[in-house]
């Protein structure tokens, strides 16, 4: 191969890095993988070896219970998807909080924050808790799948510790598929079954400065054939959350802001 002179070599390097910096070819770059950090935690870089933290203070772990709280029946996560002073809205799948009473506890903390409402989504596998007192939190931004998505994770708060996880999954094209009307899959080769993350948000991380994880939906089930990870869409996370809005209003003379 022929090698290029010292000067037009280095011209070409600085087009390129311009080039990258810009964001006008970070479409082509590769996710360079995941790092842990400190506390043990998976998560992504970007494009530039930069590590890309995970929303972990509005995710949360899930207990619920029979009302007359003898024993705990389900375990699993949620997120954060509303807020109004030190009262929050918390998305779980529907299969967590079936039996009528359940707690929210933040990562790494062992103390109950009791709900005081859990509105069911009728057509699907989707629920909303209210926390009248959970302070310190932040709603999760809801999307739908970005097309600059390069790569996702799985976020979880696993018991009994209550302590944070995250399963990253590289992306690929065609990731995303078997969308059917309110749920949709996407396919990895490295998430088997996911204990305790039924509830959870799948972040995604789009390219481009500026544009943070997002929410595209509420993690419901981990399949192994095929292997994936099918969730419910966040459009109709935004649905059910108006409507528990506007009930609460109509019964409280008050609302909550997303």
């Amino acid at each position: 191969m022929e090698r290029l002179p010292w000067k037009r070599a280095i011209i070409c390097g600085a087009l390129v890095t311009a080039a990258f910096g810009s964001g006008r070819l970070s479409s082509a770059v590769p996710p360079p993988g995941f790092r842990v950090t400190q506390d043990g935690v998976r998560t992504f870089t970007d494009a530039q070896g930069q590590l890309v933290p995970s929303p972990a203070i509005s995710i949360v772990g899930i207990e619920s219970f029979s009302p007359a709280g003898a024993t705990s029946a389900r375990l699993g996560s949620g997120f954060v998807v509303a807020v109004d002073g030190e009262a929050a809205w918390i998305v779980t799948a529907g299969h967590v909080v079936t039996d009528g009473a359940a707690a929210v506890y933040l990562p790494g903390d062992r103390v109950p924050h009791l709900a005081d409402a859990i509105a069911p989504d009728a057509g699907a596998d989707l629920a909303l808790l209210h926390v009248p007192r959970l302070p310190g939190v932040a709603p999760v931004r809801l999307s739908g799948v970005p097309s600059s998505a390069w790569a996702a994770e799985v976020d979880c708060v696993r018991w009994p510790s209550w302590t944070y996880q995250a399963y990253p999954i590289a992306l690929h094209p065609g990731a995303f598929v078997n969308f059917t009307g309110a749920t949709g899959t996407v396919q990895t080769a490295g998430l088997g079954v996911l204990p305790g993350c039924s509830g959870g948000p799948l972040t995604v991380y789009p390219y481009g400065a500026g544009n943070g994880p997002v929410a595209v939906g509420v993690v419901v089930e981990a399949s192994l054939e095929p292997m994936g990870v099918s969730f419910v869409t966040a459009d109709r996370v935004e649905g059910l959350l108006r409507n528990a809005e506007q009930s609460l209003a109509s019964a409280a003379g008050g609302g909550l802001s997303p």
